[in-house]
């Protein structure tokens, strides 16, 4: 991630829990200035209800689109920041699944 986004990173890595990481990415959306969202194409946008699985298809859907040449630099913005939080999310995820917790749940 670059430089200012290192201590979002930091963030996502010392998460305790799926909740935990969902706060800290919907307290970043809500940081961003409207014009820097609105900029992004169609098909990559934020839903109204963050979840870990909305979390994961936002990763998925920003990465795909880092060669539009237009909208590059906030794309990989975004996408850096989503991909490290569906990392998170799969690690708390996988940790919760190995002691006997439920997947599906946060």
């Amino acid at each position: 991630m670059a430089h200012g986004l290192s201590a979002l990173a930091d963030r996502f890595e010392g998460a305790t829990s799926v909740e935990e990481v969902l706060t800290t990415l919907r307290q970043y959306l809500s940081s961003r200035a409207p014009g820097e969202v609105a900029n992004l194409p169609v098909d990559c946008g934020f839903p109204d209800r963050i979840t870990p699985d909305s979390v994961v298809e936002s990763a998925y859907r920003l990465a795909s689109r880092l060669e539009d040449d237009d909208t590059t630099r906030t794309i990989q913005r975004f996408a850096s920041v989503f991909t490290a939080a569906a990392v998170r999310v799969a690690e708390l995820r996988g940790k919760k699944r190995a002691v006997g917790g439920s997947f599906g749940h946060t």
